[in-house]
């Protein structure tokens, strides 16, 4: 009997917790198409970041570095094509500058992030870094893998824990953040619902889940306190 009471409640809990994030990444949904309007950083209103592919390369004009130990300097003539955004499909016949902060090279084939200046003269693309997306979609990959590995379903509820950490990081935080609300106040509610969500998926709705969340909740809330004060 007290096994199926605890197995309720434990289904009863898990229920609540999911209603309750359906109804946070509502509100995170609301937010940030509704609430904020979009930001933009100072004299970058124009300029866009896009996926792109280097099609062909004309010429090379490359030497050696000599104040690095590996690097080169000089300039490419090269093709690209833009694979997203407005102007995707589109070609640009560019120059790419080698420089000792800018030692991005590039071959046919290399996947690359353009930055495209919208004037009234035209559209002014530029290579701005490689294009990493699928390296860092396969080390998180491997990341949860070994989580869950290591840890088995306790590795899966930390994985999702941290997957909820960053989605409150990336569409509540900093968007609020960069509309001008108090980064401590709103650093503190986002410690609160992060640890209130992780420390619930992990371990339930247990007296040290309880214990654990009023001590980070408290640490924080001291913590900004402690700025605010000293600031």
């Amino acid at each position: 009997m007290m096994k199926k009471i605890t197995m309720d409640k434990k289904r009863i809990s898990t229920i609540v917790l999911l209603v309750c994030a359906c109804c946070f990444f509502v509100f995170l949904y609301w937010l940030n198409t509704e609430k904020l309007e979009s930001y933009s950083l100072i004299h970058a209103d124009n300029l866009q970041y896009e996926k792109a592919t280097i099609t062909k390369v004309y010429d090379q004009y490359l030497e050696a570095d000599e104040q690095t130990s590996s690097g080169y300097r000089g300039t490419q003539d090269v093709k690209v094509k833009v694979t997203s955004g407005k102007l995707e499909g589109k070609e640009f016949s560019i120059t790419n500058y080698v420089t000792k902060t800018h030692n991005i090279l590039v071959e046919e084939g290399s996947k690359v992030i353009v930055a495209v200046d919208e004037t009234q003269a035209g559209n002014s693309v530029s290579i701005y870094n490689y294009q990493r997306t699928n390296g860092i979609y396969l080390m998180i990959g491997l990341f949860v893998v070994l989580m869950i590995a290591v840890g088995g379903m306790k590795g899966l509820k930390a994985a999702v824990g941290l997957a909820f950490t960053f989605i409150t990081v990336l569409f509540f935080t900093l968007p609020l953040v960069f509309h001008g609300y108090s980064p401590i106040l709103i650093a503190i509610i986002s410690a609160v619902i992060i640890s209130a969500f992780t420390l619930l998926i992990i371990d339930g709705p247990t007296k040290k889940t309880l214990v654990a969340f009023v001590g980070t909740a408290c640490g924080v809330m001291v913590a900004g306190l402690i700025f605010n004060i000293f600031s």
